[in-house]
Parts: C-alpha cells; sequence; structure tokens
C-alpha cells in the first residue's frame, strides 16, 4: 500500500498540455500508472478542463506560461 494515499489523497492527474499526444498514448499512460498505483484514481486533464473551483487550466498553456517551443535539439 502506497502510505501517502488515503481517502483525500488517493488521485493522480494527467495534465495533458498538447493537442498533439495520441489518443492512444494517453489511454497508455493512463493504464500504466493505474497499475503501478493500485489505490489511486488516474484522471486526465486537458487544456481548457476545470481543475477546481474557480479554476482553469489555459486553453495554450505554453503561450500563457511564456514557455518556448523547440523543433529540434539545434535551439538548445
Amino acid at each position: 500500500m502506497i502510505k501517502w494515499a488515503g481517502p483525500n489523497l488517493n488521485t493522480i492527474v494527467l495534465y495533458i498540455l498538447d493537442d498533439g499526444v495520441p489518443q492512444d498514448m494517453i489511454q497508455a499512460l493512463q493504464t500504466y500508472c493505474t497499475a503501478f498505483y493500485t489505490n489511486c484514481k488516474i484522471e486526465i486533464k486537458r487544456a481548457g478542463d476545470r481543475l477546481s473551483e474557480g479554476q482553469k487550466l489555459p486553453a495554450d498553456f505554453y503561450a500563457t506560461n511564456k514557455i518556448k517551443m523547440r523543433d529540434d535539439n539545434n535551439d538548445l
């Protein structure tokens, strides 16, 4: 049993920040997490989804947080 899991701490939320992530990869990650963290509920949240009361994950997470994208390793 996971010592930190309890009635109020038993959910792991996976935030999908990019629409380019294939659905089968998201499903595989959720399945893996469900198998590994057996006592936890695994939730998937996407850009624009409500996080909690009054909070939403930004529709464009990268722009909102001024994260630069890079197409290849030459931009290091």
